[in-house]
């Protein structure tokens, strides 16, 4: 006689309940345990109490410290929506990043990145600083204006996309040339690109605006070696760097007769 294995029948819901049981259980056991620091800790169920600012001048702190207290005082440090007060410094317009942080038990810590001035433009109103895109982003005081930058006077390049193309060029003239760049005093625009004027050389330089810093060194090399002296200066009329590997000078007393200059005879740095 044949004997057949006795089964009991599958209950596949048992697996499912048991699941739910111990899921259940952790959360209880993480919810009692989180109680239990709070009350060792003697903690505000670890909200913001304080926040640091880092990173921006004393003047602007004080504005993201009263924006930043607003916006997170009193809210769960560790589930806190850094969102909305991320949104609101950002809509500055002197604040180029925000890196936001949690300090346990109750800080949040702040550091804030300014975007970078290029320019000063001056008006009757007074001397703003600009950045990338044409932006003023400050007026000229005494916490930002350790360093000379170029200065924009004429009223006709007080525009946002004039001030926009001027900024583009000394940036790129700041990053690659900054020892030239250091030496800018005033930047004017022309017809067909930017007119600079530089320390003890009062005289237009013009550059080219889709490659600004192309000839610079070209003219490095001719100013060292030929306009070295107050009386060699004096005789410049202007300086054209807008034609490639060439310094064009036109000299004052020999109108309309403009000097070339070719680059690969000028001597090289080594």
């Amino acid at each position: 006689m044949a004997y057949y294995p006795r089964t009991q029948p599958k209950r596949p819901w048992f697996n499912r309940v048991r699941l739910i049981i111990v899921i259940a259980i952790l959360i209880a056991l993480g919810w009692g345990l989180t109680r239990l620091t709070y009350r060792l800790l003697h903690l505000k169920a670890l909200s913001v109490q304080q926040v640091r600012i880092t990173g921006s001048s004393p003047k602007r702190q004080i504005e993201i410290q009263k924006i930043s207290e607003d916006l997170s005082l009193g809210q769960p440090l560790l589930w806190f929506n850094a969102e909305p007060l991320m949104n609101a410094l950002m809509e500055k317009s002197w604040i180029k990043s925000v890196n936001l942080s949690k300090d346990p038990p109750d800080r949040l810590v702040i550091i804030i990145e300014d975007k970078e001035a290029y320019l000063w433009m001056v008006n009757s109103q007074g001397t703003y600083l600009v950045s990338e895109g044409g932006l003023l982003i400050d007026e000229l005081n005494s916490s930002n204006g350790s360093k000379a930058l170029p200065i924009v006077s004429d009223a006709n390049l007080q525009n946002r996309p004039s001030l926009a193309r001027m900024c583009q060029v000394a940036k790129t003239i700041k990053i690659q040339q900054p020892e030239f760049f250091d030496l800018i005093e005033e930047m004017h625009w022309d017809d067909q690109g930017p007119v600079l004027y530089l320390q003890d050389f009062q005289v237009p330089v013009k550059l080219d605006e889709r490659d600004p810093i192309a000839n610079i060194p070209n003219f490095q090399s001719v100013f060292t070696s030929q306009l070295s002296t107050p009386e060699e200066r004096s005789a410049i009329e202007g300086v054209n760097l807008r034609f490639k590997n060439q310094v064009i000078l036109t000299l004052k007393n020999k109108i309309g007769v403009p000097t070339i200059i070719d680059g690969d005879q000028l001597p090289r740095k080594r």
